[in-house]
C-alpha cells in the first residue's frame, strides 16, 4: 500500500478514493477482493437509505421533534441548533441495523504487493513487486543500468531488502508467481513467435536500435497497405493478429497504425520491450526516405542516366497490384455466391501476388520496346499475325494514335528541354557521351513498336493481354459497385420504419 499523506477518512471500512493500478500489468490492487467491494456511490446511496428510514420510523418520534422544536423557537439560535448535531446519531440507532460487508483478503496479496519504488508521479508510479521483478530482468535499456535504475525517471529502484521481500512460490509447471500478468500474455513471453524473437533480438543491440526503425518502417507500411487492399477487394480472410500473443487483434497503435493488439497488457507490454524503437516518428521517415533513396541509386544506377523510363516502370508495379486485387477478388466473390466455393485465403494471396509479379514484368517489356528495344517483350500468349481489317489490328491502331503517339511527343519533349538547358544542367543532367538527345534511352521512344516485325508479334500480344485485363478490372470494379449499392437498398427497404402519424 502507498501513503499519501492525507488523514484517513471517518469511515469503519475506508475504501481507495480513486484507482491505482500498476504500470506494467494495468491492474488494480490486489488486496481486498475487487469483485465484492462496493463502490463509493453505492456506500452513499445506501447511507442516505438508512438515513431516510430512520426519519421514518416513528411518527410518535417525529411529533416529539416538531414538540421539541416549537418550544426553542424563542431561545438562542446556537442553543437550538445543539440537538440537531446529535440528530443523526439517535436516527440511525432507530430502525434495523445495517450490517457492513466483509471484504475477504486476497490471499496473493502479501506474494504481490503494490509498490513504489522510484520517483514517477501519477500513472507511473505504482507497481506490482513481481512484475517490476519481471521487468528488472527482462529489461536491455541503456538507462536500467542491468535492471538497478528505473529506465523512465533514471532513478535507482527502493525495493525491500531480500529478507523482507516475499518468497517466490512455485506449483510445478505453473509459475503462479507470474499471474500478475494475465496468462496469454505470460505464454507469449515464455514461447514468443519468431517474428517477435527477431524484433527483441535487434532492440537489444543498442548499435540496432537507430538502424531498425529506419529499415523496418517502410516495408511494414507496404506490407500492412497491401494486406488492407487484398481484405478490402475480398482476396485476403485473415483477420489481424496480436503483435505479442498472436491472438485476433481489436486494436492498433495510433500513431504509426501498423502494430495490433488483442488487450491493453499485450500492448502495454509490445510497447516497453519492442515497439517503442520501431514505432513511426516523422524523423525516421525522413531518413527511411534518404536510406532507401541511395539503396535505389546503387542498386539501379541507370535511374539517373534516364529517370523517366524508370518512373514509367515503376508506375506499373502499383498499378498490376491493384488489377490482380480487384479480378482476384470478383473471381473469390463470384464463386462463393454462385457454387460456394471459398477461394480466400494464404494460397490465393499468394497466387495474386504471382500473378501481379507477371504483370509487372510484361509491362516492364512493353516499356522496354516502347523505348527501342522489341526484344524485351515476352510474347506470353504468343506471337499474332497483325491483318488489315481484323479487330486486334484496328484496336492497336486506336492506341497508338490516341496514346502512343501522345507519350512518344512528351518524352521526346522533356529530353529536348534537358538538351536545351544551359551548359550547367547538361553536365549534370545529360550523358557525356551522348550525342543524340541528353538522355541514354528517352529519344528512342518508337509508337510503332507494336508493328514492328522484328519482335514477332510478341509486343502486339502482350499489349493485347495488357489492356483486356485492364478492361476487364473496369467491369469488374463496376459490377462490385452496383453490386454492393443493390444490397444496401435492400436492407434499407427491409429495415422496419418508424411509425409517422
Amino acid at each position: 500500500m502507498y501513503d499519501d499523506g492525507l488523514p484517513p477518512p471517518v469511515s469503519s471500512a475506508p475504501l481507495p478514493s480513486e484507482p491505482v493500478f500498476c504500470r506494467i500489468c494495468r491492474e488494480g490492487l490486489h488486496d481486498d477482493a475487487d469483485d465484492e467491494q462496493p463502490s463509493p456511490a453505492m456506500e452513499n446511496d445506501a447511507d442516505d437509505a438508512g438515513a431516510s428510514r430512520g426519519r421514518s420510523s416513528s411518527p410518535a418520534g417525529s411529533t416529539s421533534d416538531l414538540g421539541n422544536e416549537t418550544a426553542d423557537e424563542g431561545d438562542d439560535p446556537v442553543e437550538g441548533r445543539e440537538p440537531m448535531e446529535s440528530e443523526p446519531s439517535v436516527l440511525l440507532s432507530k430502525g434495523p441495523v445495517q450490517p457492513h460487508p466483509t471484504f475477504h483478503p486476497n490471499p496473493h496479496a502479501a506474494e504481490n504487493p503494490m509498490l513504489s519504488p522510484c520517483e514517477c508521479s501519477g500513472s507511473m508510479a505504482f507497481v506490482h513487486y513481481l512484475c517490476v521483478e519481471q521487468w528488472r530482468c527482462r529489461s536491455r535499456h541503456p538507462e536500467a543500468r542491468q535492471g538497478l535504475n528505473c529506465e523512465t525517471c533514471g532513478k535507482p529502484y527502493a525495493l525491500p531488502p531480500p529478507s523482507a521481500r516475499p518468497a517466490t512460490v512455485y506449483h510445478g509447471d505453473n509459475e503462479d508467481w507470474l499471474e500478475a500478468m494475465p496468462p496469454h500474455v505470460m505464454a507469449a513471453l515464455r514461447q514468443p513467435h519468431i517474428w517477435w524473437r527477431l524484433g527483441a533480438a535487434i532492440v537489444r543491440r543498442r548499435y540496432l536500435r537507430p538502424i531498425a526503425p529506419v529499415l523496418m518502417s517502410p516495408v511494414v507500411a507496404l506490407y500492412c497497405r497491401c494486406r488492407r487492399l487484398l481484405k478490402k477487394k475480398g482476396v485476403a480472410r485473415r483477420r489481424w493478429a496480436c503483435s505479442l500473443c498472436r491472438r485476433r487483434a481489436r486494436w492498433k497503435c495510433v500513431r504509426c497504425l501498423r502494430s495490433y493488439y488483442c488487450s491493453r497488457q499485450c500492448q502495454n507490454v509490445s510497447w516497453h520491450i519492442v515497439h517503442k524503437h520501431v514505432c513511426y516518428k516523422p524523423s525516421r521517415w525522413a531518413w527511411s526516405v534518404v536510406v532507401y533513396g541511395i539503396a535505389t541509386v546503387l542498386l539501379l544506377p541507370g535511374i539517373l542516366r534516364d529517370p523517366l523510363i524508370y518512373d514509367l516502370g515503376l508506375f506499373f508495379v502499383p498499378v498490376s497490384f491493384y488489377i490482380m486485387a480487384i479480378l482476384g477478388g470478383g473471381i473469390a466473390t463470384s464463386l462463393k455466391k454462385s457454387v460456394g466455393i471459398d477461394l480466400r485465403g494464404r494460397t490465393f494471396e499468394i497466387v495474386v501476388l504471382l500473378a501481379t509479379v507477371g504483370l509487372v514484368l510484361v509491362s516492364w517489356g512493353l516499356v522496354g520496346a516502347f523505348f527501342g528495344d522489341p526484344s524485351s517483350c515476352y510474347g506470353v500468349v504468343g506471337g499474332i499475325h497483325l491483318e488489315e481489317g481484323k479487330a486486334s489490328y484496328i484496336f492497336l491502331q486506336k492506341l497508338r494514335t490516341v496514346l502512343l503517339k501522345p507519350a512518344q511527343n512528351w518524352f521526346l519533349m522533356w529530353d529536348h528541354a534537358a538538351s536545351n538547358s544551359g551548359s550547367w544542367f547538361r553536365r549534370v543532367l545529360c550523358m557525356p557521351s551522348q550525342e543524340n538527345g541528353c538522355f541514354e534511352h528517352s529519344y528512342k521512344a518508337d509508337a510503332d513498336f507494336l508493328f514492328d516485325s522484328g519482335s514477332e508479334g510478341r509486343c502486339a500480344s502482350d499489349t493485347l493481354l495488357v489492356f483486356f485485363l485492364l478492361g476487364l478490372t473496369m467491369c469488374v470494379a463496376a459490377g462490385n459497385h452496383f453490386w454492393k449499392r443493390r444490397e444496401r437498398q435492400r436492407r434499407a427497404a427491409r429495415r422496419p420504419r418508424p411509425h409517422q402519424d
